[in-house]
């Protein structure tokens, strides 16, 4: 059998879903960033 992963082992998919919905948020209250991702659906 195999060992987990790091990813399986410390995060999974349930932290890199919430992080990456916190990128979302900081990038769409960027002045700055916010109109790179203005055509981009984000959830």
């Amino acid at each position: 059998m195999q060992d987990a992963s790091i990813f399986d082992r410390c995060v999974g998919f349930a932290t890199v879903g919430n992080v990456v919905m916190a990128f979302y948020e900081k990038v769409l209250e960027s002045k700055i960033t916010r109109p790179y991702f203005e055509r981009i659906d984000v959830p």
